[in-house]
């Protein structure tokens, strides 16, 4: 879903037991944001087969950049992890930005 529907020049990684950190070059919030909502929007019209009937599967994403979000790398990941809350305590299969 993440290669689907980012460039070349994009960095995806595995962050974690079940989070990813996707790295969006040049890329400003609102066009991160829409970035987001395509990946998320992907894996939710998947339908895993491997169960009978067969289930879908949502995200959460927190989205945050530099420097609107933060001036260094770990204030930039506490800033998306912020928003991946917000996403999971508004009822999850969201893209939510911090605003704190």
């Amino acid at each position: 879903a993440i290669r689907k529907n980012t460039r070349i020049s994009d960095i995806a990684a595995r962050y974690g037991g079940e989070e990813f950190v996707l790295v969006l070059p040049e890329t400003d919030i609102d066009e991160a944001v829409v970035v987001a909502e395509k990946i998320r929007a992907f894996v939710e019209n998947i339908a895993i087969e491997s169960r009978k009937p067969a289930r879908g599967v949502t995200i959460s994403v927190g989205a945050a950049a530099c420097p609107a979000h933060a001036e260094n790398k770990d204030e930039l990941i506490s800033a998306a992890d912020r928003g991946l809350y917000v996403s999971k305590r508004s009822g999850k299969n969201r893209v939510s930005v911090s605003r704190s």
